[in-house]
């Protein structure tokens, strides 16, 4: 089967402690709206995993996905799309701290491509750099000018 990788970076202006809690607490994005274009529903969590499942559009069309997202011993994040519309999809959250005030946040994206999906290959890779980075700006906002926690 054939897939995609998509990788995005954003530098934070924020400690990494800081941007790591954010980053892994779906209760706060749900309460502050932080990614308006996207809609969860959170049904478990404790300090090194959440299951929720998420809705939104691809290409136009709307996805909704069940998934579980671990906390890793080193403090990434990996997510797991386990049942919906883009099942198999994993993504890898890194944090790099950048001095006692930066931190750089490296998203990678695996994505199976399946039927409709593999032949639109190039549309579904631009239209995955501009959400993840949409999402990064998103958090970006919320830990520099809102502020975590609130």
């Amino acid at each position: 089967m054939a897939s995609l990788t998509v990788t995005s970076i954003k530098e934070i202006r924020c400690p990494i402690d800081v941007v790591r809690a954010q980053f892994g607490d779906l209760k706060h994005h749900i309460a502050h709206n932080v990614h308006r274009n996207f809609e969860f529903t959170l049904h478990a969590s404790d300090e090194r995993r959440c299951d929720f499942t998420q809705g939104y559009r691809m290409l136009g069309l709307p996805r909704r996905d069940e998934v579980r997202l671990e906390r890793e011993a080193d403090g990434s994040l990996h997510g797991k799309f386990v049942e919906g519309s883009s099942q198999g999809t994993e993504t890898f959250t890194t944090f790099e701290s950048l001095g006692s005030d930066s931190t750089r946040v490296q998203i990678e994206t695996v994505v199976p491509l399946r039927g409709l999906m593999a032949l639109a290959k190039s549309l579904v890779k631009r239209q995955l750099e501009r959400d993840i980075a949409k999402a990064l700006e998103e958090d970006r906002i919320d830990l520099e000018e809102r502020g975590y926690p609130r």
